[in-house]
C-alpha cells in the first residue's frame, strides 16, 4: 500500500477504492476493512501517509489523525473498484478494467524516492486523466508501476504516451510495458515481440 501512495499529494490523493485497486493489481486480493484500516493506521502513525479528509490519503506526514474507514464507505469503495452495479464507476462506464504494467529493470541501481517521485510526475503528465497511476512495487532488480486505464481509452495511445516518459528513468537498464490479463497473465505491448 505504501508504494501506491508514492507520488501522491494533496493535489493528487488516493481514495479507498484507489488503494484497494493498487493492492488488488499487485496481490490479486481485495483487502478486508480490518486489513485496510490496520495498514492505514500503521502508515499514518509512522508518518509515511496522512489523511487529507475522510477517505482520501497521500504520502508524507500530516496531522497524524486517522479516521477508520466505516463499513458503508468500505462497501462503496469495493463496489467502485470491482465495478458492481450501483457504484459510481459502473454507472459512468465499465470502470478501470484494463490494467497496464510498466516494468523497469534496474539491476542493483535502485532508484531513490526522489527519482520515483519525479518519474511518477512525468508519467502522470504523459497519461493525463486517461489512466490512473496505482503505485510502484519494488522487487529484486525491478520496479513495477501499475496503471488502470478506462475501457473507453485506447491502450495503444496510453502505451505511446508511456514509452518516451518511461525512457526518462535513466536509472533503468530497460523497461517493458504489458497488459495484465485475467488470472494474472501478461501480454507484452512494448517492446513488441
Amino acid at each position: 500500500m505504501l508504494s501506491a501512495l508514492r507520488g501522491t499529494s494533496a493535489a493528487r490523493p488516493l481514495t479507498v477504492a484507489n488503494l484497494l485497486a493498487a493492492v488488488d493489481a499487485r496481490e490479486h486480493v481485495i483487502l478486508t476493512r480490518e486489513e485496510l484500516n490496520g495498514a492505514l493506521a500503521r502508515l499514518i502513525g509512522d508518518g509515511k501517509a496522512h489523511e487529507l479528509e475522510s477517505g482520501r490519503y497521500a504520502a508524507g506526514r500530516g496531522s497524524g489523525a486517522f479516521t477508520p474507514v466505516d463499513e458503508a464507505s468500505f462497501e462503496r469503495a469495493v463496489a467502485e473498484h470491482t465495478g458492481e452495479p450501483g457504484s459510481p464507476e459502473s454507472e459512468d462506464d465499465d470502470g478501470d478494467s484494463v490494467r497496464l504494467l510498466v516494468r523497469f529493470h534496474c539491476g542493483d541501481a535502485r532508484p531513490s524516492d526522489t527519482e520515483l517521485d519525479e518519474l511518477s510526475d512525468t508519467l502522470e503528465d504523459a497519461v493525463g486523466d486517461r489512466a490512473d497511476l496505482l503505485g510502484f512495487e519494488l522487487g529484486p532488480g525491478v520496479v513495477e508501476l501499475h496503471l488502470a486505464v478506462d475501457e473507453d481509452e485506447s491502450s495503444d495511445e496510453i502505451v505511446r504516451a508511456l514509452v518516451p516518459a518511461s525512457a526518462e528513468a535513466t536509472w533503468a537498464r530497460r523497461f517493458e510495458i504489458a497488459q495484465r490479463q485475467a488470472g494474472g497473465a501478461e501480454r507484452r505491448l512494448y517492446p513488441a515481440k
